[in-house]
């Protein structure tokens, strides 16, 4: 995952996109970056990712599913910002 946020971030930047993550954190689905969160450097973000814990238990993936469906739920400016 940090992998990954890492690559969009380098490619998309920070200035047009905005971000959400959902996470776990002793088994339960969190969000430590959201949409309404704003970063001045792609850096910091990969930073605060970063800077996650790895947790060893396993995630409830319909828990995480449902949360991300409540984080888009209200998201309604989409374009696209890299290809």
């Amino acid at each position: 995952m940090k992998q990954g946020i890492k690559e969009l971030v380098d490619k998309c930047g920070v200035r047009s996109v905005n971000y959400c993550v959902i996470s776990n954190k002793h088994g339960e689905a969190f969000q430590p970056v959201t949409f309404q969160r704003r970063f001045e450097k792609g850096s910091s973000l990969v930073q605060e990712i970063s800077a996650l814990e790895v947790e060893m238990k396993h995630a409830a993936l319909d828990e995480h599913v449902l949360e991300a469906e409540k984080v888009f739920k209200g998201q309604t400016n989409r374009k696209k910002v890299c290809s």
